[in-house]
């Protein structure tokens, strides 16, 4: 699952447009920093995924924790 700030979002695409939608109703700016934390085992696809996710919505800072 993604979860973000305690929401859980379904999937990568649905990540996309509720970042897009954050960004869009001044919920955060473009250069807030995004980071990409997977918990436990977890495939590199879905970690590829939600950093593309970012991408799409267009987001600037975003990195993978360490």
């Amino acid at each position: 699952a993604i979860v973000v700030n305690g929401q859980r979002i379904d999937d990568a695409t649905a990540l996309a447009g509720f970042m897009k939608n954050r960004v869009s109703t001044a919920q955060m700016k473009i250069d807030d920093v995004v980071q990409i934390k997977p918990q436990g085992v977890v495939r590199w696809q879905h970690v590829v995924n939600v950093f593309n996710a970012c991408v799409t919505a267009k987001l600037e800072n975003v990195g993978f924790a360490p």
